[in-house]
């Protein structure tokens, strides 16, 4: 009987888990907290290399990781195994390192995926969906409780937060500009105007996307609507690329009749989640766009 109670508990707590930090991006940081004092994770895997900066960041150490921590972001990993890519992540290579947390992401369907499978093995798997600061803020929340490192909360929450605040006070007052925010990769660019870095930093501080006005723009790039809107800023975010000015450089000559400034925006900042650097992410946006 007590066996099952436990049992039921712990399936409890994964569903609790599993919603906590998800494709909304709310979390609930007091059920995180009960559950993550009851017990410190000792073998944790994750599925995303941003996630992956911001635990060691709170002080833990990772069993394994997927390929984008080591190939693209360059992290130091200790000895962590590698447990395939992002996209793909393996699960037998996972279980096999026997973790007793898993951090994902909910928007890459290949994690989502797994998310059953750990919820019936009972793993304590978080799904962070993390494209805004109030999001990061609780995923750090629950970090530094797990880790127990509530020194490193100024650090990495505290001056963000300030930082953020200061991008806001240079935006207050100031007429709203309009904006275009484009993706670039290998095989083009793309227009974006939600769930993105740049594009809610870019909300949030008052910015006027053209697409929210034409939301066809985000099915075809359409150099049309875009002239006759002529916004006055044009930002782009490189993904698998290195430099988004190649993408730019690409685009239809016509683009240079554009009254708008083109600015490639850093893939550190705006591409991957900046964690403790998202004040500076708020800094550099509000300062090109008020200041």
């Amino acid at each position: 009987m007590q066996k099952t109670i436990s049992k039921m508990i712990a399936l409890l707590s994964a569903l609790l888990f599993l919603s906590a930090c998800g494709a909304s991006g709310v979390s609930t940081p007091k059920t995180a907290q009960a559950q993550t004092q009851a017990k410190t994770p000792r073998r944790v895997v994750s599925l995303y290399a941003s996630y992956s900066a911001a635990w060691l960041a709170a002080g833990g150490s990772l069993a394994g990781v997927t390929d984008d921590a080591v190939n693209e972001r360059h992290l130091d990993v200790g000895g962590a195994a590698l447990v395939g890519s992002l996209t793909r992540p393996s699960l037998e290579k996972i279980l096999a390192l026997e973790p007793d947390l898993i951090l994902a992401s909910p928007d890459v369907p290949g994690q989502l995926a797994l998310q059953a499978q750990f919820l019936n093995l009972q793993i304590d798997a978080r799904y962070y969906g993390c494209d805004t600061f109030e999001a990061y803020k609780v995923m750090m929340e629950d970090f530094l409780s797990s880790t127990g490192r509530d020194d490193l909360r100024e650090k990495l929450i505290g001056t963000p937060e300030a930082q953020i605040k200061q991008a806001k006070v240079l935006a207050q007052g100031k007429t709203p500009r309009s904006v275009l925010l484009l993706r670039a990769n290998s095989s083009g660019v793309q227009v974006k105007s939600e769930g993105t870095v740049a594009a809610e930093i870019l909300r949030d501080l008052g910015a006027v996307n053209i697409a929210q006005k034409e939301p066809s723009l985000l099915r075809e790039l359409s150099l049309e609507i875009i002239l006759r809107e002529n916004p006055q800023f044009i930002f782009v975010v490189p993904q698998g690329i290195d430099d988004a000015q190649t993408a730019i450089d690409a685009l239809d000559p016509s683009w240079r009749s554009l009254t708008g400034q083109f600015i490639a925006l850093p893939k550190d900042l705006y591409h991957y989640k900046p964690n403790e650097r998202w004040g500076e992410a708020y800094a550099q946006l509000a300062a090109i766009l008020y200041d």
